[in-house]
């Protein structure tokens, strides 16, 4: 079925052509009745024969007609006409992101604002069971400041599976390991693709690509991408780490949920609610990178990027100094305070700040004084006051009951191990009301373990 300009199709007028993709031609519609603008899609003529890409067309239909979310690009309605099958869908007037990286990468803030969208999505959909198979920039649409994923065409429901005889579902450029293997996919793999895509948004580049679709699909399975902040050393350590974390080849060692990642990326934009960053995960000893890439790996971990004023070799020693003392969250304070302070001396007392105990912060500084003389470290305050987060004007700093501290920190041991002591000690001293103090401490935590902590702190 081609559609001319003015036909009126099951009530619906079509008055412009808005493209074809690899199923079908999407048309801009009105209805007749309601005078509404819409978008209708029918599939190819010469591809009504294919049962495959029927079962896909009508796969669409039924796992869009139970999601309802304002980054998903809605479905009205389907019809049936001259035994075709229609399509009626929320119409976006936008481009894809696609199109918009045709002028090139997207600054950091604005790609990630795009894809935090994306993994809102994705977690109302992962929730319902739906996986998409098929993140990618075409699949992506920008209507304002608003995203819209589209395409859920070979989307698993449940236990529905799609497949295609000979071919692998999804766009290989975006395509997790364990889809080009032709495992099933959960949605870890969407998680996967997320990253990829994020990476050229902002890069410019492809994370994995080759001159051949087999060297594609090798090295989306054997190889790690040059880390983004090496492609353009503007983009921030944080987002860096996340998208690296996205695209581990083992999905153990990935973000484990949409939530997870969207929380770990939203720590870095402006306008959203402070959040910790999330520590990446060590990678598995199966890691094989290319040779640019190998350097993205220190003592079995992901290392912390050398800042503007500092080496990698300095951050390091600073890493392992304070992980002794107040264990795995030392990497995030290292990150944090790299990027905001103005000489060596200046990093050392900041992360001395994060060390309660005065005789450990001042083991600290003397380890620093040790094992940084060399990298003109000047002067060291080693018996300085601990450096404390300003209250701000007019707040009342609370007293806690230690008892109440102790069994918060018990109850979230219990859920995510020695890290708990560190979490409340942090959320007690921004904390100004038990409300809050709670709502820090669990900030980080899946709804399910949130909900384990909360029934269990008293």
């Amino acid at each position: 079925m081609r559609l001319e300009i003015g036909q009126i199709v099951g009530g619906y007028e079509v008055v412009g052509v808005l493209g074809s993709g690899g199923m079908g031609s999407v048309y801009k519609v009105r209805n007749t009745i309601s005078g509404r603008i819409d978008a209708m899609k029918i599939l190819l003529p010469e591809l009504r024969e294919s049962s495959d890409i029927g079962d896909r067309f009508l796969n669409e239909i039924k796992v869009l007609a139970n999601l309802s979310h304002p980054n998903i690009a809605a479905l009205h309605t389907a019809l049936k006409i001259d035994n075709q099958l229609l399509m009626i869908m929320e119409f976006i007037e936008g481009q894809d992101l696609d199109l918009r990286l045709k002028g090139g990468p997207l600054p950091t803030s604005e790609g990630v604002s795009y894809i935090s969208q994306v993994l809102s999505a994705l977690d109302y959909a992962h929730r319902r069971g739906v996986v998409h198979r098929d993140i990618k920039p075409a699949n992506i649409a920008i209507q304002g400041d608003q995203v819209k994923l589209l395409d859920f065409g070979i989307a698993r429901a449940g236990s529905i599976r799609l497949t295609r005889t000979g071919m692998v579902l999804g766009s290989l450029y975006y395509m997790s390991p364990e889809q080009v293997n032709g495992h099933d996919a959960d949605p870890r793999s969407d998680l996967y693709s997320v990253a990829a895509t994020l990476y050229r948004v902002i890069t410019g580049h492809k994370p994995i690509d080759g001159d051949s679709e087999f060297a594609v699909m090798r090295a989306q399975v054997a190889e790690m991408p040059v880390p983004p902040f090496r492609r353009n050393p503007s983009i921030p350590p944080i987002v860096s780490d996340a998208i690296m974390r996205g695209m581990m080849k083992d999905p153990n060692h990935r973000f484990q949920t949409a939530l997870e990642f969207q929380t770990a990326l939203e720590s870095f934009l402006p306008d959203s609610q402070a959040r910790r960053p999330i520590t990446p995960v060590d990678p598995p000893p199966s890691w094989q990178a290319s040779p640019v890439t190998t350097t993205y790996g220190f003592s079995g971990s992901t290392p912390i990027p050398s800042a503007p004023l500092f080496s990698s070799k300095v951050l390091e020693t600073l890493h392992k100094n304070l992980a002794g003392v107040i264990g795995p969250i030392a990497k995030t304070f290292v990150r944090k305070y790299s990027q905001s302070a103005g000489s060596l001396a200046e990093l050392c007392q900041k992360l001395a700040g994060e060390i309660t105990n005065d005789a450990q912060r001042q083991s600290f500084l003397k380890a620093c004084q040790t094992d940084l003389g060399g990298e003109s470290l000047g002067h060291l305050v080693t018996d300085a006051p601990r450096i404390t987060t300003p209250v701000p004007p007019g707040a009342q700093t609370m007293t806690w009951d230690p008892a109440l501290l102790e069994r918060a920190k018990t109850s979230l041991a219990a859920i995510i191990g020695p890290l708990a002591k560190v979490i409340v000690s942090r959320a007690a001293k921004r904390a100004r009301s038990l409300d809050e103090l709670y709502s820090l401490i669990t900030a980080d935590l899946s709804p399910k373990d949130r909900d384990k902590f909360l029934s269990s702190r008293l």
